[in-house]
């Protein structure tokens, strides 16, 4: 690494995750939006927010509708079984 004008290890810990995780400016330390941010950076947090609570909705539908349907089947299921007349034996 001749004429670089650093050396391996000061190359290394420049670049590396712990330095760079740590680095200032906004949107690090985990928080989406600074409390200086604009206002796209709230928009777009809103926005996915809201996808999910969407996604969220719709599988939870899907999922109560599944139940209803077996709920149904198996009543069928039984009612048949249960009534003479129906079901030759």
């Amino acid at each position: 690494m001749a004429g670089c004008g650093a050396s391996f290890p000061q190359l290394y810990a420049a670049n590396s995750p712990a330095a760079t995780r740590h680095a200032p400016g906004p949107g690090r330390h985990g928080r989406p939006c600074s409390s200086d941010a604009g206002p796209r950076c709230w928009l777009v947090l809103a926005v996915g927010l809201g996808l999910l609570v969407l996604v969220l909705a719709l599988v939870l539908v899907l999922a109560l509708v599944l139940v209803l349907v077996l709920v149904l089947v198996l009543l069928v299921l039984v009612l048949l079984a249960a009534s003479p007349g129906l079901v030759r034996r």
